[in-house]
């Protein structure tokens, strides 16, 4: 019987997408792909799901963009099967009337509006790499999304910028505004760092 060594933590997922095979491929290949995919990727989650539009398919959880990626590529180049995937979305943390807390991963999940104390979503702390010049461009674009600025070091003619952000502005397109407002320089790094309250419905 083997024991974790400790501080080891289970991977959580915080960005989810749903995946449903093309015209070329079974429900059952994808499915049995997604499986065998599992076996070398443990951080990889899955549920069942069913879309009256694309029939019925697997929703995922990634550790995050980057993982998405990954997961499709090999699900293609690995076993064959192509795939339609969902726009990423995150789960937020429900406080209830009663007490409860739940985690909602879709807006169907969400209970009724009376039933609902708080939301918390979750963020991430961001670091960009940029020369100088991009600077006042790019916090225009973080302030945009919703981001709260931290920090500002310089270095020579490269600047990093430091800020906390909701997880759901980074997945949406931030990346690619990014670029945009750098001509492709800047570098962008992040970690998750926790929860904040959200106005949401």
């Amino acid at each position: 019987n083997f024991q974790p060594l400790p501080g080891y933590r289970e991977s959580k997922p915080v960005v989810f997408a749903d995946v449903y095979p093309t015209e070329g491929a079974t429900y059952q290949e994808l499915t049995e792909a997604i499986e065998k995919l599992k076996l070398s990727d443990a951080s990889l989650v899955t549920e069942p799901v069913n879309s009256p539009a694309l029939g019925p398919g697997v929703r995922l959880g990634f550790l995050g963009l980057f993982h998405i990626e990954i997961t499709k590529e090999r699900i293609s180049r690995e076993y064959g099967v192509e795939t339609v995937l969902t726009t990423p979305t995150v789960g937020y943390r429900v406080s209830l009337t009663n007490g409860k807390e739940i985690e909602v991963k879709t807006a169907g999940q969400l209970p009724d509006p009376s039933y609902v104390k708080e939301i918390q979503e979750p963020i991430v702390n961001l670091t960009l790499v940029t020369p100088a010049e991009f600077v006042g461009g790019l916090m225009q674009v973080l302030e945009n999304q919703r981001g709260e600025y931290q920090d500002t070091i310089y270095a020579g003619l490269t600047s990093q910028l430091t800020y906390k952000l909701p997880l759901s502005e980074l997945i949406c397109g931030l990346v690619d505004k990014v670029k945009s407002a750098s001509k492709g320089y800047a570098t962008v790094d992040y970690e998750i760092s926790g929860y904040q309250l959200v106005k949401a419905v």
